[in-house]
Order: structure tokens, then C-alpha cells, then sequence
């Protein structure tokens, strides 16, 4: 019986771990995601700034050009985009799992 308790406690351990893990790696994307809309409004207040800089006025064009036609997204191998509602989905089922694992090792 100790041997089945220390391996539900390693399970458990390796469950929060991954789920902590998650958390960073979606919470990271999607602040990256937001950064990227506020430097795009960012740069549309400086060009309206730096009205006679044709220079500025170009190198902003470029970023912004950048920004709009490839925007920074996240996505596991193309299967599902990696964002904070992932999180939910990614949580819950760990929870399903772990439920049913409880419920293996309690027979």
C-alpha cells in the first residue's frame, strides 16, 4: 500500500507541475499577443508625433506594416492556438484525468 500511495503522490506532483508550466506558457503568449496591439497603436501616436520626420514616418510605416500583416500568434504544432482560454481547456482536463486516476487507485 506505500508503494501505491508514493506513486499517486508522484503523480500528483508531475500533474501540478505541468499544469503550472501551462499556465506560464499560455499567460506568456498571450501577453506577447497584447503587446503586439499596444505597440501597433503605439506607433500609429508617434507617427501623428513625428509629423515632419519623413524618415521616422517610414521606419513607423514599416512596423506597423509588420505588425498588421503578420501578427505574433502562438500555436501547438498548427493543431489549436496557445492563449489564456487554452488554459481553461487544458485545466479542465487534467482535472478529468486526475479525477479518473483517484478513482483507479481507490478500488
Amino acid at each position: 500500500m506505500i508503494f501505491i500511495d508514493i506513486a499517486f503522490v508522484l503523480f500528483s506532483l508531475v500533474v501540478i507541475i505541468l499544469v503550472v508550466s501551462a499556465t506560464l506558457v499560455a499567460f506568456s503568449c498571450d501577453s506577447v499577443v497584447t503587446q503586439a496591439n499596444k505597440l501597433e497603436t503605439n506607433c500609429h501616436q508617434l507617427k501623428r508625433t513625428f509629423i515632419w520626420e519623413p524618415k521616422m514616418r517610414e521606419e513607423l510605416d514599416k512596423l506597423m506594416y509588420l505588425i498588421i500583416k503578420m501578427p505574433p500568434h502562438f500555436s501547438a504544432a498548427g493543431f489549436f492556438e496557445i492563449n489564456r482560454s487554452t488554459l481553461l481547456s487544458v485545466i479542465s482536463s487534467v482535472t478529468t484525468y486526475f479525477i479518473i486516476i483517484t478513482q483507479f487507485f481507490k478500488l
